[in-house]
């Protein structure tokens, strides 16, 4: 460590301080007594601080097992596991705390390689992202007790050194929370330069489609799965097309067909097949959607009932049946809505009821607006529409 100069004064100062504090090390004198004298003497020697403390290394991040630069993914970025914490005992009613209980954060273990954090955890939990795009500016992590910092706890403080860091950090998060952030954050684009889009599909070739083959493969060995003959493969091929609407395209979203394939091994597993079939997946992809379809089932039912009344068979001046498609969370599907419009004389234009009573969504609204425009363009040309 001859070119540490920083050991090396911490060397000279364990010398000095050895020298200075001899007596901490030597045996205490004590005469025989009573036995009460003994007990106290007992007591206090129990008491006694440890000698040796101050000459003790805390190993703060242990790299030795790591080939290559480290990679941490944060999955649970609280602000002690993130940016290190420093422990506390408790000794006759006071917290106290001494250099060992200095303990690492995922910045401090990812320090010269990667950190990976999902940017919805960090938005939720308060004082973590203006003290990570603090880290990042500055380049440095300092060691901090909230507790003491907003006088909650009454602690022997301590303050280590700012650690000098060199780590790249990886956000992961929606679209949405990157605009959000650019927009209103001036730190952000500044910070955080670098934008990665992952497309949610790919082309539907033979490449691809041998590397879905490929992965289902995978995953039969990761979850000792039952083997996918053929036919299974182009189902769940044909599945990750419908599942995009587009069959010139495959979804790359590999964790939905991942949970396919393990609904479908046990559907083959429940029939005792030795292997998984298209009927399987199929059953799987069936169960799915059933799962999740009770909306449309009431709303087929209100149809049946004639709770919503649509008409299929005559024709009526001012009324048209349309489709409406209801998109909820994993499930869209579409239902008939009858569309009608009454004419009279008076302000030129065209009320949409929705919009009115804060009923419709956006697309309605574009939609009536756009046809609003086509009709007093078509024919509003010379006269007003009255």
């Amino acid at each position: 460590y001859s070119k540490q100069k920083n050991i090396i004064d911490y060397l000279k100062e364990v010398k000095n301080h050895l020298l200075e504090n001899i007596s901490e090390f030597l045996p205490d004198d004590e005469e025989e007594g009573d036995s009460e004298e003994q007990v106290i003497s007992a007591a206090a020697h129990m008491k006694k601080a440890d000698p040796h403390l101050a000459y003790r290394v805390n190993v703060f991040v242990d790299n030795t097992e790591i080939k290559g630069a480290p990679i941490i993914i944060e999955n649970n970025p609280t602000f002690y596991n993130l940016f290190g914490k420093i422990e506390k005992n408790i000794e006759y009613g006071v917290y106290t705390t001494d250099f060992k209980m200095i303990k690492s954060g995922a910045i401090a273990r990812a320090n010269g390689g990667y950190l990976v954090l999902n940017i919805t955890d960090i938005l939720r939990t308060s004082h973590i992202w203006e003290t990570l795009k603090r880290v990042i500016k500055n380049q440095k992590l300092y060691i901090e007790d909230l507790g003491e910092q907003y006088s909650i706890l009454a602690t022997s403080g301590l303050k280590p050194e700012p650690i000098p860091l060199e780590l790249k950090i990886i956000l992961i998060g929606s679209d949405w929370i990157y605009r959000m952030l650019y927009q209103y954050d001036e730190d952000f684009h500044k910070i955080f330069k670098i934008k990665a889009d992952f497309n949610a599909e790919m082309e539907r070739n033979k490449v691809n489609v041998s590397d879905y083959a490929e992965f289902i493969i995978t995953r039969t060995k990761v979850e000792k799965l039952l083997p996918f003959d053929m036919s299974a493969t182009a189902a769940i091929v044909e599945f990750g097309s419908r599942s995009v609407d587009d069959q010139d395209k495959l979804s790359t979203r590999f964790s939905l067909i991942k949970d396919i394939t393990i609904e479908a091994d046990f559907i083959a597993r429940e029939r005792k097949s030795k292997a998984v079939t298209r009927e399987d997946v199929e059953k799987a992809v069936n169960e799915r959607y059933f799962r999740s379809s009770f909306v449309e089932d009431h709303m087929l039912e209100m149809l049946q009932r004639k709770d919503l009344l649509i008409s299929t068979q005559t024709r009526r001046v001012g009324e048209i049946n349309g489709l409406a498609v209801y998109q909820l969370g994993d499930i869209s599907f579409g239902m008939p809505t009858r569309i009608s419009c009454r004419t009279y004389r008076g302000k030129p234009g065209i009320v949409n009821i929705e919009r009115e009573s804060s009923l419709s969504g956006k697309l309605h609204n574009k939609g009536v607006i756009i046809l609003s425009s086509w009709i007093n363009g078509t024919i509003g040309r010379k006269h007003a529409i009255n």
